[in-house]
């Protein structure tokens, strides 16, 4: 989607593409049930204490491709405070 506020780029997750959002696509060929996100939460203490981000997820039946799941957690970064 793009659009992405600087920081999350700089100081939250630095693979993010910041032309389309994406942090992570993994073809379900690969067939990972588990992937885990890091976050370096390092934004400067003086751009506030806690910033907010939400993200997507979605997961297919490998067996069904019909069959998705999608979820929008959100997470926080506490910086360097």
């Amino acid at each position: 989607s793009g659009g992405l506020e600087d920081w999350l780029k700089q100081y939250a997750f630095l693979q993010v593409n910041q032309t389309t959002g994406v942090l992570y696509e993994v073809p379900k060929e690969q067939g990972l049930a588990r992937l885990t996100l890091v976050n370096l939460n390092s934004h400067p203490s003086e751009e506030g204490v806690s910033k907010s981000f939400w993200y997507r997820i979605t997961v297919t039946d490998c067996d069904d491709e019909s069959k998705t799941w999608v979820t929008d957690p959100r997470g926080d970064n506490k910086g360097l405070n």
